[in-house]
């Protein structure tokens, strides 16, 4: 795998600050973390409430985008992963719902 860096548009790194508890400092550390540990789009199930956001706010951001999720807030980077384009928090119906519809086993 290619060693790259993971930056920050000036749009993506005032909307991190203000919408996760990340300090401007640390900026670039976190998002590069982000993008490497947040769980993808394919990694919920389809037939849930939360599959249903994601694949939502990727639709509305165009198809050269790729969606990580970490906490309560999905990440919006381009389709390469070098640029954060933009974060938003999920919305609290969602959460609450996210494994809704989804079969339990066990």
């Amino acid at each position: 795998m290619k060693n790259f860096q993971t930056i920050c548009s000036y749009h993506g790194a005032q909307r991190v600050v203000e919408r996760t508890q990340c300090k401007q400092k640390n900026i670039a550390e976190y998002v590069s973390k982000i993008w490497k540990e947040g769980k993808r789009l394919d990694s919920y199930g389809v037939k849930t409430s939360m599959y249903s956001y994601l694949v939502n706010v990727q639709r509305n951001g165009g198809s050269d985008r790729a969606i990580r999720v970490k906490g309560n807030a999905v990440y919006i980077f381009n389709r390469k992963g070098t640029v954060l384009i933009t974060c938003y928090n999920i919305p609290q119906k969602v959460l609450q719902n996210k494994h809704k519809g989804a079969k339990i086993y066990g």
